[in-house]
């Protein structure tokens, strides 16, 4: 179905009179179907729906989830299967158009919600002169905000009858003398919680040219990753939120990473010390991410068992824990330490760029000896060009290492070892895709995050089962009295263990040397 979303709002106390109005448009004997979900708005990590002028919005239910995309040329509508979940991926999509359309500005990021609110909505369908089912009209309460909002969606080929029904819903509007307001409902509450759309901007983007000296690129990547912290940290003082959370455990993580896979391009300055205190940062906020990861887990499913009391006891002790961390990490991120790093963090961006002002200095750094050719030493004033090759391959060859240790050991340890250096890995390649070929690029990215994705689950669950066994025994809980979960994050670690063993397969040694020669113009198709 295309659909169009009729941006109004009104009061809430006028609902029940539109309603019986709305029934009276078609037949007689029309009801409504009351649907009681989540209304979401949801995008990516990026905000590049919004700057390409498209809107993405699910609407969730007991039976199905409802995905509208909402576009200047185009605007569909899409029934998936009840994820009970705020994450969703291009891939479940089966509409083609849509999944196209979403491929296109998503890049394989994952989408979050960025604004949810409980609704209730009221179903109206309108039937055509032959009996067809062709519009559908919601009517959704929206207790946050106090207001009410519409959505209408006509089936292809039925332009003009939903053209038909929309002015007659306006129309409708004005007869009952209910004064909307246009406005979009979404934009309400993200102000009610003091919000907005460019605070959820957190893609990686750096523009360069292959001749630009390393040093410069470098400088560039920590001074866009330090903005982003501190665009972020003061949020999570104010409003605890995992999206904020997240958004500033990625800056650091990536500074982290690209300091360490780009140390040639550092020399002779020494960041030691601040890859120690960003690690330390690191892991101040993981008990939070840990917490809220299981928080999610035991909602849900005390949610589908209300009998389990246990469950329910659980899930709020979690909660009461999830907001003393986030109390515990609003005194960290406003303590003199954390304003330390930084300012020490906006200082190293600004050395790395001055680095391209020195004289030119020799460098004892030896050419990284691989069977590749063509290497030679990496160093500040490198061009980007010319160390793309050496130090992806230096990466990928680290990475082969762990995954073949990996594969043998098959142990938590090792394959959280792997997870960290694929996660390192792709960060470097993110870091050169500017200047690398399109495709193979991509390709080896996404390649890359289907691996750290399956390890990242599996190392999730192994940590949230840890979690779960201390937490019973801090509030002596019998852990049999919460084995579904136990269950549920067992069959979670082998689905990803399966996927894992899919993925893993790019990471044999040759194909994978072979994408980055790819990538990086240094072997034919």
């Amino acid at each position: 179905m295309a659909s169009s979303w009729i941006s109004v709002i009104f009061a809430c106390g006028d609902v029940g009179m539109l309603s019986l109005e709305l029934s009276r448009l078609t037949t007689p004997d029309t009801t409504p179907i009351d649907r009681r979900g989540t209304l979401k708005l949801m995008d990516t990590f990026d905000w590049s729906l919004d700057r390409s002028a498209i809107t993405l919005l699910f609407h969730e239910s007991a039976s199905n989830t409802e995905v509208t995309l909402l576009a200047p040329s185009a605007t569909l509508l899409l029934e998936l299967p009840f994820t009970n979940t705020p994450w969703t991926s291009v891939d479940y999509l089966e509409q083609p158009v849509l999944s196209r359309e979403l491929s296109r500005v998503v890049a394989d990021r994952a989408l979050i919600v960025q604004a949810a609110t409980p609704a209730e909505s009221h179903l109206f369908q309108y039937h055509d002169a032959q009996g067809m089912p062709t519009t559908n009209v919601w009517l959704y309460e929206l207790p946050e905000i106090k207001k009410c909002a519409i959505l209408l969606a006509t089936r292809r080929g039925y332009k003009s009858f939903g053209k038909k029904i929309r002015r007659q819903v306006l129309q409708t509007l004005t007869r009952l003398e209910i004064e909307p307001e246009v406005a979009d409902p979404f934009d309400l509450i993200l102000r009610m919680r003091r919000r907005a759309k460019r605070d959820y901007q957190s893609k990686f983007v750096l523009e360069m040219d292959p001749s630009t000296q390393g040093c410069i690129t470098l400088g560039q990547a920590l001074n866009s990753e330090q903005q982003r912290a501190a665009r972020n940290a003061p949020w999570i003082k104010d409003h605890p939120d995992p999206e904020f959370l997240h958004d500033l455990r990625v800056a650091m993580r990536r500074a982290a990473s690209l300091i360490k896979a780009l140390d040639p391009i550092l020399h002779p300055i020494d960041a030691s010390w601040f890859r120690t205190e960003l690690k330390y940062f690191i892991s101040a906020t993981s008990p939070v991410r840990d917490l809220e990861n299981l928080g999610s887990t035991v909602a849900g499913l005390a949610k589908a068992e209300p009998q389990e009391s246990e469950l329910r006891t659980l899930s709020s002790s979690i909660n009461e824990g999830i907001l003393r961390s986030y109390d515990e990490l609003s005194t960290l991120i406003s303590s003199p330490r954390f304003e330390h790093l930084m300012a020490n963090w906006a200082r190293l961006s600004r050395r790395c760029l001055s680095l391209s002002l020195e004289p030119a200095f020799s460098t004892d750094l030896a050419a990284f000896q691989t069977e590749q050719p063509s290497e030679g030493p990496v160093h500040p004033r490198t061009s980007v060009a010319d160390s793309a090759e050496i130090l992806l391959t230096r990466s990928a060859s680290s990475l082969i290492k762990k995954a073949k240790k990996a594969k043998r050991e098959m142990m938590p340890e090792s394959l959280h070892r792997l997870r960290k250096e694929a996660k390192a890995f792709r960060y470097l390649l993110e870091f050169y895709e500017p200047i690398l070929e399109p495709t193979a690029a991509r390709r080896c990215i996404a390649g890359t995050k289907k691996l750290q994705d399956a390890l990242g689950r599996h190392q999730d669950c192994v940590v949230q089962i840890d979690l779960l066994g201390s937490l019973c025994e801090k509030y002596q809980i019998p852990k049999d009295k919460v084995e579904p979960v136990f269950m549920f994050l067992r069959n979670e670690q082998q689905a990803a263990i399966e996927s894992y063993a899919q993925e893993i397969k790019l990471f044999s040694g040759p194909s994978l040397f072979r994408e980055i020669q790819l990538a990086t113009g240094h072997r034919r198709k």
